[in-house]
């Protein structure tokens, strides 16, 4: 099994590979430049979102179908690969995200128990 921080390392080495705008983001100092990427990037992962949905019964008024747990997955992935890149173009490290995370959802805990 790979740690997260191989999994960022893999993506990041993928950009570098496949996508010449997004590895001169995640290297840029310039905010425009990783700005401009990161709107694609969003762009493409609501994309992807949707896809998820389409891999699922959302439409009540469609026939419901079983669902395909491996197209489900291969979604559900793609949507992680293009959130990857975007912590990878502003630089959050896999604790800034781990934190972020558990601040989060401590703030949900506390909105559900009224405070």
């Amino acid at each position: 099994m790979i740690t997260e921080n191989e999994m960022y390392e893999i993506q990041r080495n993928l950009q570098k590979r496949i996508s010449p705008e997004v590895n001169n983001a995640i290297n840029s100092s310039e905010e425009k430049v990783k700005e401009d990427v990161s709107i694609m990037q969003a762009v493409y992962m609501s994309d992807e979102c949707f896809e998820v949905l389409r891999e699922l019964n959302f439409k009540p008024w469609r026939s419901i179908k079983d669902i395909n747990r491996e197209k489900l997955l291969e979604e559900l992935v793609d949507v992680r690969k293009f959130l990857m890149n975007l912590e990878l173009i502003w630089g959050f490290s896999i604790d800034d995200i781990h934190n972020k995370f558990l601040e989060k959802t401590q703030i949900n805990i506390d909105r559900s128990n009224g405070k």
